[in-house]
């Protein structure tokens, strides 16, 4: 889910309440509502939608889009603002077209497709939700114009396209999380989050000897250099910076796997595949197999149990498929 102000996305409905609250409670309405730029629609969580000059709630967005301008002056970006809404309740994702719900927000994304996408490709048939956005991809897949992505200027050389993209400030794709400010380079946004938003480097210091460096690597690359003879490893002699890792590489050698889940006691060498396991028990298991109930992820899991394991049994559901 991106965030209809910067970049920053979310997969959670909570977290992205909380980036809202966070960094953008008194955002420029305007940035808002020009940032998608031309890219393909944005998803809106419309579930609390209010005004923040004057804090009047609203049920649609084209009602609050046309009160900020009437009552407000305010300038929102002309044309489609290419936008999908949706409202969220506990547990649930609730279209806000039809007011149909779905369990996840992916479903979600598909169906409200349905309602916003009317415009064909003449030359590959992908759909679009407005002309401006078709316009767009048609001058950019299905011609040879070197165009800017943002305001649609075209140029002759793609040194000419990256010289405007320098020096125009609306085009500039570098965009501060905390405020309008755009930038050319990601240097200068790093500068600009120290200096304007009190954003400090971490400092690394080496618990060996104190010495402090401003990036993981380059204090990886001191404490393999000058601490690590306790870290090597006995087989190959390839050195570490802390014995989890060297575990980690001394089972690629014995075989061992020293991560156990404990959910099902299923054991990894490495500690970052029993993190990625363990996320399968995290997820809702919504495909179970009615011959020996097994439980599935993914439909293509469950269709693979059930071709592999009880083919041919009288209760396979997929011999009636």
């Amino acid at each position: 889910m991106l965030c209809v102000y910067c970049a920053y996305t979310a997969q959670d409905p909570a977290d992205h309440r909380a980036h809202m609250q966070k960094d953008h409670e008194t955002f420029d309405v305007e940035v808002a509502f020009g940032h998608n730029g031309f890219k393909s629609n944005l998803k809106v969580d419309c579930t609390d939608l209010r005004c923040r000059v004057c804090s009047q709630t609203f049920d649609q967005l084209s009602d609050i889009a046309t009160h900020l301008k009437e009552t407000h002056e305010k300038l929102i970006y002309p044309g489609d603002l290419g936008l999908q809404l949706f409202k969220f309740e506990p547990g649930k994702w609730m279209c806000a077209c039809c007011s149909e719900k779905f369990t996840c927000l992916r479903v979600l994304s598909m169906h409200t497709a349905t309602h916003y996408r009317r415009l064909m490709c003449f030359v590959c048939a992908k759909t679009y939700s407005s002309e401006k956005t078709l316009d767009w991809h048609i001058l950019k897949h299905h011609t040879n114009v070197i165009a800017c992505d943002k305001c649609h200027a075209e140029f002759e050389t793609k040194e000419e396209r990256f010289e405007h993209l320098q020096a125009s400030i609306r085009c500039r794709k570098y965009i501060c999380p905390s405020c309008p400010e755009r930038f050319r380079n990601s240097k200068e946004k790093k500068k600009h989050l120290e200096t304007v938003h009190g954003r400090v480097k971490p400092v690394l210091s080496c618990t060996e000897c104190s010495m402090e460096f401003k990036n993981q690597n380059r204090y990886s690359y001191h404490f393999i250099k000058e601490h690590t003879d306790r870290y090597a490893c006995n087989v190959c002699g390839q050195k570490y910076d802390n014995p989890r890792r060297l575990a980690e590489h001394v089972a690629t050698h014995t075989g061992s796997k020293v991560y156990e889940c404990d959910v099902c006691h299923k054991r990894f060498g490495r500690k970052g595949s029993l993190r990625t396991h363990y996320m399968q028990h995290q997820e809702v298991k919504k495909w179970k197999c009615d011959v020996c109930d097994k439980q599935f992820n993914q439909k293509v899991s469950w269709r693979s149990h059930m071709s592999t394991k009880h083919q041919n049994g009288e209760d396979n559901p997929l011999s009636s498929v």
